[in-house]
């Protein structure tokens, strides 16, 4: 029987999944055929949500690292994207203010940033749910908590396709990206226990308070009691404050001091790793930007887009729920080559389409380009920070930068 946490969780990956898939496929499509921009336009505005989101992701990440503030990093972060998302459902009609008013492209850049920003603050609070999640789960289980991020965006993706197709504009996607997200604010901010997470900000500063009450304490049976007992009693509680925070980060370090530790800790399988995500963040980039918008030149329909989401997510279901068993049989090392000749074997496919409907057998190695190699990703970042050094965040945003940052751009 799974507990209430168990739900939420689930949950809140699902509203991510659900949200961000009525988006980010079609927004290629959007910019393509309702604000009439050409295909080096569109390039231009990914990279510019790559850049921001390579220099936002991390920052951000940094930021929550140094408060412990986890919980109040992702509400933010993702609440100030939800709120620049939304507003981009107005995109049409400022595009014509501005190009009345200034002529040029003017709108153009003025778009560039702003979704640069959205994606930046989005990014982020993606990343710092991973690491949220991760902080209280056993890394092992993972996977059966991500695939509902999955079933969110293969169930909405497909949905949306009839919707864009049938009902709605594709300008409205922004304002169903609001609404669907919009319950992850107070489900984190009301219904997560605040005591789940035992090194956020609270819980440090209570440590804080605790060891300096033992130290004053030390210091007062020193003063008025120095026999053999009153040593013992000192040194039991030099060891336990020693064993927590073999188990803690160290509050008395600064953000710098943990961050050498984490630098110094890196060993070649780490650096060989964080080389071998770029290309496959790079192709992963090539098909959120384009794919769609080569296939709506072949004549395929909004509900073609949905169904090949739909067949490519339905593929991650089994490689989430088996990541851990195929981390362990072949490792991460050898599970990010594998997902590196997944990707090349669907660029080349790719090239190949003549007929859009031909996309669809190449969308069932998605679940291994995608959620076996991510799963892997986001377990392994936890895996190489020390946990004196505490940062969790800052490992999962680096991880992103080179991914969805560096590597797609």
């Amino acid at each position: 029987m799974p507990s209430a946490q168990d739900v939420m969780l689930c949950t809140s990956y699902f509203l991510s999944g659900s949200s961000a898939a009525a988006v980010i496929p079609f927004l290629p499509v959007y910019m393509d055929e309702v604000l009439g921009m050409s295909q080096s336009q569109i390039g231009i505005v990914s990279a510019g949500a790559f850049v921001f989101t390579s220099a936002m992701t991390p920052g951000l990440c940094a930021i929550v690292d140094r408060t412990r503030a986890f919980r109040m990093g992702f509400i933010i972060s993702t609440g100030i994207g939800l709120v620049l998302q939304g507003l981009t459902f107005f995109t049409k009609w400022v595009k014509t203010d501005l190009q009345n008013d200034y002529g040029g492209d003017v709108w153009y850049w003025v778009f560039w940033c702003w979704m640069g920003v959205a994606y930046g603050f989005l990014g982020a609070g993606f990343t710092l749910l991973d690491t949220l999640v991760l902080k209280v789960i056993d890394e092992e289980t993972y996977g059966q908590y991500r695939l509902w991020a999955a079933l969110g965006w293969a169930g909405s993706a497909f949905a949306m396709g009839f919707v864009y197709q049938y009902a709605l504009g594709y300008e409205y996607m922004f304002i169903i990206f609001a609404v669907v997200m919009l319950p992850q604010l107070p489900l984190w901010a009301f219904f997560f226990p605040k005591d789940a997470i035992k090194d956020d900000e609270a819980a440090l500063k209570e440590k804080k308070r605790k060891k300096k009450q033992k130290e004053t304490e030390k210091k007062s049976m020193l003063l008025s009691d120095n026999d053999m007992e009153g040593e013992q009693e000192s040194n039991t509680l030099n060891d336990q404050e020693g064993e927590a925070n073999d188990d803690e980060p160290d509050p008395d370090l600064t953000y710098l001091q943990r961050l050498r530790i984490f630098r110094d800790s890196l060993d070649s399988k780490a650096i060989e790793t964080m080389i071998v995500v770029v290309p496959m963040g790079s192709a992963y980039g090539m098909m959120n930007s384009f794919l769609f918008v080569f296939l709506r030149e072949l004549g395929a329909s909004s509900v073609l887009l949905g169904l090949s989401i739909l067949l490519n997510v339905l593929t991650e279901v089994p490689c989430f729920v088996l990541s851990q068993t195929l981390r362990e049989k072949y490792g991460v090392r050898g599970i990010l080559y594998i997902g590196l000749v997944a990707y090349v074997g669907r660029c080349v496919w790719y090239s190949w389409i003549r007929n859009p409907w031909v996309v669809l057998p190449a969308e069932l190695l998605h679940g291994v380009t995608f959620a076996l190699v991510w799963s892997s990703l986001a377990v392994f970042a936890k895996s190489i920070v020390p946990k004196k050094a505490g940062l969790e965040a800052t490992a999962q945003g680096l991880f992103s930068l080179l991914f969805n940052g560096l590597g797609a751009l």
